[in-house]
Formats: C-alpha cells, structure tokens, sequence
C-alpha cells in the first residue's frame, strides 16, 4: 500500500505542473488545450488526495502525514530536477539546429 501511495504522490507532480502553460511550454514545446490541463490539473489532485488516503491507512494519522509530506518534499524536488535537465536539453538541440541553419 504504502509503494502505490510513493508512486501516486511521486505522480501527482507532473501532473499539477503541467497544466500550467508555462510547464507545458517548457516541457513540450506547446500549450495543452484548456480542457486536458484540466484533466491533467484533477489528475494530480485526485493523486494527492489517494497517496495521502494510502499514507494514513498504512502508517496511522500522525506518522501517515508526517511521510506523505517527506514523499511529497521529496517528489517536488525529483520534478524539479527532471524538468530543468528536460528544457535545458530541449534548449542546447534548440541552439545546435539554429547553429546549424546559419552554418548551412
């Protein structure tokens, strides 16, 4: 129970970051219709709400909260990390190809 609660929270992120159009640019190059943001936007929350359900069945009320916010910290902070290393490769193949139109 408590890997599928990880595995939610861990998930929850991508999916309340990128319903946001800034994320979604970065990450994808494009905007997402408003209605998938939306989806993705309810995703992450119903995300939440399930890995915090499975914290507090496994783990009790007091230490349940306490690890679902360590999972959560620490998810934040995974995402974060993958999605700069994301758009800053996106940046360096961006730049190559303009380099290599002006060459050629």
């Amino acid at each position: 129970m408590t890997a599928l609660a990880v595995l939610l929270a861990l998930a929850a992120w991508p999916l309340l970051s990128l319903a946001m159009p800034r994320h979604q640019q970065d990450a994808l190059g494009r905007t997402l219709p408003a209605a998938r943001a939306r989806a993705l936007r309810a995703g992450g929350i119903v995300a939440l709400a399930a890995s915090l359900a499975g914290f507090l069945r496994a783990h009790g009320a007091e230490l349940g909260a306490i690890l679902w916010t360590l999972t959560l910290m620490l998810g934040s902070l995974a995402w974060v990390l993958a999605l700069t290393a994301w758009s800053g490769r996106r940046a360096g193949a961006t730049r190559a190809r303009d380099a290599r139109r002006r060459r050629g």
